[in-house]
């Protein structure tokens, strides 16, 4: 286990990307989105942890740090929040009973780029868009999320949403039940 620590940390520190290594590596249970927490409040955490991340620098690795559970490799992200627009087309997985009659995965990627391509035109509205073609409770309110931070949505998800800029509109974003087109509201 040191060992792949070891490994995992001087790729981290070679470049490759700290999330990517979290997803194919971590045993926690945020393996998911990257390793990522979610915001949190001092006390909430393990003192050995909250010590070791107060003294990071935003963007900075730790060493290996050795508990009863294993090794860790912590890495301090700065405090970000956005908010999103997003109109979510579901489909249905291999193994559900043909009872629901929901989309493939290939007709939801081409409603997907329709729908995209609609985004994209001069004068549209995005959230009228939302609320005519996305699926889930969201579209009632035009597609509109409350604003979140990282740690609290997949690891593909995440990795899309936050290098858009404001006004910006994603290319389709597949996760395990959908397909996403996001526009970033701020």
């Amino acid at each position: 286990a040191r060992a792949l620590a070891e490994d995992i940390l001087r790729r981290v520190r070679e470049g490759t990307s700290f999330m990517y290594e979290a997803v194919t590596h971590s045993d926690l249970v945020n393996y998911y989105v990257g390793g990522v927490f979610a915001i949190y409040k001092r006390g909430t955490h393990p003192k050995q942890f909250e010590e070791i991340v107060a003294g990071l620098g935003i963007g900075e690795v730790s060493e290996i740090i050795e508990t009863e559970t294993g090794f860790h490799i912590v890495k301090r992200l700065p405090v970000q929040r956005i908010q999103i627009r997003q109109i979510m087309i579901e489909f249905q997985q291999p193994d559900e009973t043909e009872g629901q009659k929901k989309r493939t995965k290939e007709e939801a990627l081409a409603r997907a780029e329709k729908v995209r391509r609609l985004a994209q035109q001069p004068g549209s509205d995005f959230a009228a868009l939302a609320a005519e073609y996305s699926d889930g409770p969201a579209a009632k309110r035009g597609g509109l999320n409350e604003p979140f931070g990282r740690g609290l949505r997949s690891y593909e998800f995440e990795r899309a949403v936050f290098a858009l800029k404001a006004g910006e509109i994603s290319p389709a974003i597949e996760t395990e039940i959908a397909v996403f087109i996001v526009k970033r509201i701020r």
